[in-house]
């Protein structure tokens, strides 16, 4: 009778064979293509065009700040329960300090940021600085990141989307 009739598992002359590691290989590498396809489908990034601040390449005399003329530092504060817009003008008139309480939205008792005001507020400083772009936006960990982003389009164009006011935003946060 042969080795294999009498039950015997094969032993000695199986610890020479070598383990086949293609079927291993082969789900390894379809696990790992189903991970990465799944990672990408479950991170979805949403590009925001924002600047970063520009390296100076050297310390600005005075001379040069007087040639320029006027210049605008526009900051925009998001708090929680309010906005603030601090103006500051080198070499010119001031612009004074504007804060954007929370107001009820039509039809509920939940407030909202007046994002109309800010709109409107970005308008009337636009009007004296038309070349300026920049705006500083700055808010607290804890603030929201649809209220950061909302703060942010307010800060780009009018309510009717035709005009840019400050499209080269600068988050800080």
């Amino acid at each position: 009778m042969s080795r294999r009739g009498r039950g015997h598992t094969g032993g000695d002359h199986e610890l020479g064979r070598e383990l086949n590691l293609v079927p291993y290989l082969d789900i390894m590498v379809n696990l790992v293509l189903f991970m990465l396809v799944n990672i990408v489908s479950f991170l979805s990034f949403t590009i925001l065009n924002a600047s970063i601040p520009q390296l100076n390449t050297g310390p600005a005399s005075e001379a040069q700040a007087q040639a320029k003329g006027e210049e605008l530092l526009l900051v925009m504060y998001v708090y929680e329960n309010s906005i603030l817009i601090a103006p500051s003008v080198t070499n010119g008139k001031p612009i004074p300090k504007k804060s954007f309480e929370k107001v009820k939205a039509q039809g509920s008792d939940e407030k909202v940021y007046n994002f109309a005001g800010i709109n409107a507020y970005l308008g009337t400083i636009k009007s004296r600085f038309p070349k300026e772009e920049k705006i500083l936006i700055t808010s607290k960990p804890d603030i929201s990141y649809e209220s950061i982003i909302q703060a942010m389009d307010a800060a780009r164009e009018t309510d009717s989307g035709l005009e840019d006011l400050f499209p080269e935003v600068t988050l800080s946060i």
